[in-house]
């Protein structure tokens, strides 16, 4: 997936991301005033599109697979951190 593409797939998430801190984030969804079952479909796709932008910024599972075959600890703990890093980068969406 190119940048813009990926850009055009994830701009909901891209608008809640940047709505702010947990508080504003939350006010941001619940300003939709969606009842329960669309509020949390919102949620379900938003999380949808948190993935994908985790997966761009992942290892590829070859490199996770090469580190698991050969036992490179350094590897592991390299993909382990930055996979630590890209998840705090895009949290998931919740309500919480």
């Amino acid at each position: 997936m190119n940048v813009p593409q990926l850009e055009a797939a994830t701009k909901s998430y891209q608008l809640w991301l940047d709505s702010g801190d947990a508080d504003q984030r939350r006010e941001w969804l619940l300003a939709y005033g969606f009842d329960d079952a669309k509020l949390q479909s919102k949620i379900k796709g938003l999380n949808k599109e948190c993935e994908i932008l985790r997966r761009s910024e992942y290892q590829s599972e070859s490199e996770i697979i090469e580190a698991l075959l050969y036992e490179d600890a350094d590897k592991l703990a390299e993909i382990k951190a930055k996979r630590a890093e890209v998840d705090q980068k895009y949290p998931r969406v919740s309500l919480d």
